[in-house]
């Protein structure tokens, strides 16, 4: 197509900065949430996922609510994702998760696409 291009791997809050800031920058992906249905261009769809979460199994939790996620305790969550901005807004206590360095010490439970979730 004669199209030049850098395209660079990074964290996904930096990514997320960059694409809030300046032009001409792809994110792949990014969930499309009614908060950001104005921020960006979009593409399309490339699938959809409903919310799960995940825990140590020698906690024996039992999540089957949002009210009982709530009960739980702090959630794991990727700095500024889809995920984090979703659970503040239904006011849920989340912490910024850098891999294994605090999983499993600093919260108790992570949200991730359902699909994943069941099959941890």
């Amino acid at each position: 197509m004669g199209i030049a291009g850098d395209i660079q791997a990074m964290p996904w809050a930096r990514g997320y900065k960059l694409l809030s800031s300046k032009p001409n920058v792809v994110l792949f992906s990014t969930a499309r949430t009614q908060e950001r249905e104005h921020l960006f261009h979009w593409v399309g769809t490339l699938y959809a996922f409903r919310l799960g979460f995940f825990a140590r199994i020698s906690d024996a939790l039992r999540i089957d609510s949002l009210e009982a996620a709530k009960q739980v305790g702090t959630i794991g969550t990727y700095k500024d994702a889809f995920r984090q901005q979703l659970l503040k807004s239904l006011v849920f206590t989340t912490r910024r998760f850098n891999g294994k360095r605090t999983w499993p010490m600093t919260f108790s439970i992570f949200p991730a696409p359902r699909s994943t979730s069941q099959k941890l």
